[in-house]
C-alpha cells in the first residue's frame, strides 16, 4: 500500500436498507410528480433525505448538510452538503404540507399493493408530543389558525404544565403497518375525531367496509352509524355511553356491531335482551 493513500470513512448505518425501502415506495417519484417545485434540488430528494435523517439521526434539523456528508447520504444522492441549507429544507416542508394528503394516498397505495398488505382491519389511536417554551400566536387576525396548534390538554405523561400537539395514527391489523395519520390541536378531544378519521380512511383506501378498532373514545352512536353506513364494523372497549344505551334500548336493530365478550351489558332497562345483529364475541 502506498504511504500517500488516503481513506475517507463514512458511517452509513442503515442507509442502504432505508434507501431501498424508499425506492420501492417510489417516494421521490411520487412527490416530484404531484408537487410543483422550483428548487435547485428535486423536492422528492429533499424529502427522502429528511426521512433518512429522521430514521438515522433523529435530532433537530440543524446543519443537515454536514450530517449528510458524514453519513454518506450526500454521496448517495449525488449532492453537496452545502446544497442542503435551512432555506431549502424549510421551503420543502412548507410545500409538502400543502400537498400531504395527495402524496400520502399514493405512497400508502404503493405500499399496500407492493407488499400485499391487508387493510380490512385498521387500528386507530392518538399519540402526543409534549412541547416546552413559549408558543405565541402568529395567525393574523380574522384568519383560522393552522393545525396543529400547541395547547394544554390531557398529556400521556400526566403533566399539566406543558403544551402539546397530537397525532391521530392508523395502522393495519396485518403487521401494524401505518397507513394514515393526521395532526391535531393539543386540546382536541379524541372522541370527536373518529368519524372524520373513518371518512379519511375510506377516501385514502378507496373502501369503507373496514373493521375499525379503537379504545373507549370510539364508543358513540355517531361512530357506529358511520361504520354501518359504509358497510363496515367497529370494535372498541368500554361500556355503552348513555346515548348508546338509550339508542339500543329504544328497540333499534344494530347491524355490524362487534364487541368483546362481557364488555358491555347487553340488556335493556327492563332486563330484556337487546336486539343485536351480527354480534361477535372475541
Amino acid at each position: 500500500m502506498d504511504a500517500s493513500t488516503r481513506f475517507d470513512t463514512q458511517i452509513v448505518g442503515g442507509l442502504p436498507v432505508i434507501a431501498n425501502y424508499l425506492d420501492r415506495l417510489q417516494v421521490a417519484d411520487i412527490i416530484d410528480r404531484l408537487v410543483p417545485w422550483e428548487g435547485n434540488v428535486p423536492l422528492g430528494t429533499v424529502v427522502e433525505i429528511m426521512i433518512v435523517n429522521r430514521l438515522l439521526a433523529p435530532m433537530p434539523l440543524f446543519r443537515l448538510g454536514e450530517w449528510a456528508e458524514k453519513a454518506g447520504v450526500a454521496d448517495y444522492y449525488e449532492l453537496q452538503g452545502s446544497q442542503l441549507n435551512d432555506d431549502l429544507l424549510g421551503r420543502g416542508l412548507e410545500r409538502i404540507q400543502a400537498h400531504v394528503d395527495t402524496v400520502q394516498t399514493d405512497v400508502v397505495m404503493n405500499a399496500v399493493r407492493g407488499w400485499k398488505v391487508d387493510v380490512s382491519e385498521v387500528h386507530y389511536d392518538i399519540t402526543t408530543a409534549e412541547l416546552y417554551g413559549a408558543y405565541a400566536g402568529t395567525t393574523p387576525e380574522g384568519e383560522t389558525p393552522a393545525t396543529p396548534q400547541p395547547a394544554y390538554g390531557r398529556t400521556k405523561s400526566g403533566r399539566k404544565n406543558v403544551k402539546q400537539i397530537q397525532v391521530g395514527v392508523n395502522v393495519t391489523g396485518d403487521g401494524g403497518v401505518p397507513v394514515a395519520h393526521v395532526p391535531l390541536d393539543g386540546n382536541t378531544a379524541e372522541a370527536s375525531t373518529h368519524v372524520a378519521n373513518m371518512r379519511r380512511l375510506a377516501k385514502l383506501l378507496g373502501r369503507s367496509d373496514l373493521l375499525f378498532i379503537g379504545d373507549t373514545k370510539q364508543d358513540s352512536k355517531e361512530t357506529l352509524l358511520e361504520a354501518k353506513a359504509g358497510g363496515g364494523e367497529f370494535l372498541c372497549g368500554g361500556v355503552f355511553s348513555t346515548d348508546m344505551q338509550q339508542y339500543v334500548s329504544s328497540g333499534q336493530t344494530v347491524s355490524h356491531y362487534r364487541c368483546r365478550k362481557g364488555c358491555w351489558p347487553l340488556l335493556g332497562d327492563g332486563g330484556q335482551k337487546l336486539k343485536l345483529e351480527g354480534v361477535v364475541d372475541a
